[in-house]
């Protein structure tokens, strides 16, 4: 598998991709986004280079983008409350689009932000509506001479009356003095010509304008004793009636707006189809199979893999009395599409007469969402599944039917720590490889996924201890990466459920606790013969970083000998003099020795070496202790240092011991663009510079042992 095969996929997807690690203050709160990767979709999507984006801090990006304004709290996640997902929906004005973001933690400390534009989705489901009418009807039996005999069906509270006080009534005292004549003759008519009569009222019920169809049967089968009367309530009917040409206008934007093909078909003959408007799909296929025609037969309008199946389909409409919605993939042109059909019964009379039908091309949305599905699912460095997954197969197999169930978890030591020293993209090279070994020994059936930076887990069906410990030396036996910079140690753990009442999130703890014991073990010889060969590759870009890292070294050792610390402190102090500047390691040769001043963007990228070695240290398990020294000996005793801006106490002892011993070095040496200072300008330069940049009290120790080291 091709190193750079994921990273294909990624940037030849729709939808912007962005990974980041999350950036912690010293409360250990999350604060701030660091940008790990992206692809050129999401560059383009919040209008700023790719290059500008890579390295740098989310909340800079987001105030610098011209036209994609979401907030850091839109995709930083809340350990508290999102439960490592978030997923909204977000209007951006200067666009005039909806986005989904979509943002989710892989593992701690990392997170991977989807972004897709859904305004076709939001318009569409704006775009439902529905339309209800009803009509409450009045059935009364009049005898010849105009009186109600009796209330057939109905009811007449509409007009504010009991329908016993009408009975015996003139059906004429029902309504309006100007309505009672137009009745009379309709009645008469009715009486005469045996003929049905009918006339639309108007009158006031409880001050409400309403319109009655007034209907008189008059057919000779009904006695002349005993004619019917239909009175219906059309207010409705009328107000659409009067509407009826913005009703009709409306529908019509509809059809012109929507972007599927319609069609009708007659429930008695669904041979025969007719188009109300085409899509692009249904129009290359009907000019493949006809010339022009306004109504043709079904087989003109699909291939015919599709007739059977929509011959199922509208005879299930039709016996359901249901809408229903399909999709099938086809060919048209050697390229497969995938038409999504709907088909809604239309009714006329509460007869079902028409089908009507759409069709869509969904093609690209149903790619977008495996597109989708993929990010949310595999580690998008790896290809590998993701924790998440890792986690939910836990679930999924822990029954009878998968036992003996085996999970057996590589840690891979060394990877993080590249990533910290060189970069992400070697860090990334060598878990890309470390993940080919392994899926390259599991059938497809397997599980393997990311589960943490450095660590890889595999869940086993149906396998035994036994299988397990031989897929383990044969997984030790082909791990042979040897093209590092650093020393990989590859650590392999396992457990096995054989019984349904173990716990298998028990194992699973286990497995991590060993791990943890193990790398305790190893840790410190692994991790010190790494930081060799770290600095080591820091000295070869630089003998005036070898030089002064020396010397810090050695003035750390004094000041501490002086302050009174054990002989072990004094060492450690010592030792972090010596790596002070190990995150220049990642820095370029040009600028660590450039003859010149720097400009400023060179100096910002200096300064990112506190951060970058506090990373590289943070990654070894003997180490990570001594990593917030490394961190802070920039800081200002004022509170104007870098990175954190912290103060006084706040500063660690050790790291206020770095900040003199490097300054005083860097005053006393010599650089091609200043002239060095003498030792005892520099002295005063401490002095001068006590409690506002350096810690008073590593100052007083110093300017009084100095002339130990150095002579004047």
């Amino acid at each position: 598998m091709e190193s750079h095969f994921y990273k294909d996929i990624i940037n030849t997807m729709k939808l912007a991709v962005l990974g980041s690690n999350v950036i912690y203050d010293q409360k250990g709160e999350q604060i701030d986004l660091e940008v790990l990767d992206l692809n050129v979709n999401f560059a383009e999507l919040i209008g700023i280079p790719y290059k500008d984006i890579l390295g740098n801090k989310m909340s800079t990006i987001l105030d610098q983008s011209p036209i994609f304004n979401i907030k850091l709290s839109d995709i930083l996640l809340d350990p508290k409350n999102d439960l490592n997902k978030k997923d909204i929906e977000k209007f951006i004005p200067k666009q005039n689009k909806w986005f989904r973001l979509k943002t989710y933690s892989t593992e701690e400390g990392l997170q991977i932000t989807t972004i897709i534009d859904i305004s076709d989705e939001v318009k569409e489901r704006d775009e439902k509506m529905l339309m209800y009418f009803a009509i409450d009807d009045i059935v009364l039996a009049i005898d010849k001479n105009l009186k109600i005999k009796n209330i057939v069906i109905g009811k007449i509270n509409e007009m504010d009356k009991q329908d016993n006080k009408y009975v015996g009534k003139n059906i004429l005292d029902l309504f309006p003095e100007d309505s009672s004549g137009k009745l009379l003759l309709a009645i008469m008519k009715a009486l005469k010509s045996n003929k049905d009569q009918t006339i639309d009222v108007k009158f006031n019920v409880s001050d409400n304008e309403k319109w009655y169809r007034i209907s008189i049967q008059g057919s000779e089968i009904i006695p002349m004793d005993k004619k019917i009367v239909r009175i219906e309530d059309i207010t409705e009917i009328k107000l659409l009636s009067e509407e009826k040409k913005d009703v009709e206008q409306m529908l019509n934007n509809v059809f012109e707006s929507s972007e599927d093909a319609m069609f009708m078909l007659d429930v008695k003959d669904v041979n025969n189809v007719f188009y109300i408007k085409n899509n692009d799909y249904d129009k290359d296929l009907m000019e493949k199979n006809i010339e022009k025609s306004r109504i043709n037969k079904l087989y003109n309008f699909f291939n015919e893999e599709q007739v059977e199946t929509f011959y199922e389909k509208i005879h299930l409409c039709i016996n359901s009395d249901s809408r229903i919605l399909y999709e099938g993939e086809f060919e048209l042109d050697n390229k497969k599409k995938i038409i999504q059909t709907c088909l809604t019964p239309i009714y006329k009379n509460n007869m079902l007469v028409y089908i009507l039908g759409t069709r869509k091309d969904i093609t690209e949305k149903r790619k977008m969402e495996e597109q989708l599905k993929y990010t949310e699912q595999r580690d998008l460095i790896t290809g590998l599944y993701n924790r998440s997954f890792f986690e939910d197969g836990l679930k999924e197999y822990d029954n009878n039917v998968y036992l003996p169930l085996t999970i057996i978890m590589a840690d891979i030591e060394g990877i993080k720590m590249t990533s910290n020293a060189f970069g992400y993209g070697e860090g990334y090279i060598l878990l890309k490889k470390t993940a080919n070994i392994i899926s390259e020994l599991l059938d497809s059936s397997k599980i393997i996924a990311r589960i943490g930076e450095e660590r890889i887990g595999i869940i086993l069906t149906n396998t035994t201890s036994e299988e397990a410990e031989i897929f383990i030396k044969k997984i030790k036996d082909s791990f042979k990466i040897n093209d590092t910079r650093i020393p990989l140690l590859l650590t392999l753990v396992y457990g096995t459920k054989n019984e349904i009442n173990e716990n298998l999130l028990d194992i699973v703890n286990d497995l991590q606790t060993s791990i943890k014991k193990q790398r305790l073990y190893t840790g410190k010889k692994h991790g010190d013969y790494s930081l060799q060969v770290i600095l080591k590759a820091l000295f070869e870009k630089s003998k005036r970083e070898f030089d002064h890292s020396n010397r810090v070294s050695d003035i750390c050792k004094l000041i501490a000998e002086e302050m009174q610390f054990s002989p072990e402190d004094i060492n450690m102090i010592g030792y972090c003099g010596l790596v002070h500047d190990i995150g220049k390691v990642s820095i370029s040769e040009h600028i660590l020795n450039k003859q010149s001043k720097l400009n400023e963007d060179e100096f910002t990228i200096i300064k990112t070496h506190c951060e970058k070695g506090y990373r590289i240290l943070s990654s070894t398990t003997v180490f990570s202790d001594i990593a917030k020294y490394i961190l802070y000996h920039h800081e200002r005793w004022d509170g104007t240092g870098y990175p954190n801006q912290i103060a006084g106490d706040e500063i660690p002892i050790p790291a206020r011991i770095i900040g003199v011993a490097d300054a005083f070095d860097a005053m006393i040496e010599e650089r091609p663009y200043k002239k060095n200072l003498t030792i005892l300008e520099a002295i005063d330069e401490l002095k001068n510079n006590s409690g506002t940049q350096f810690a008073p009290d590593v100052v007083n120790v110093f300017v009084k042992n100095y002339h130990k080291l150095f002579k004047q």
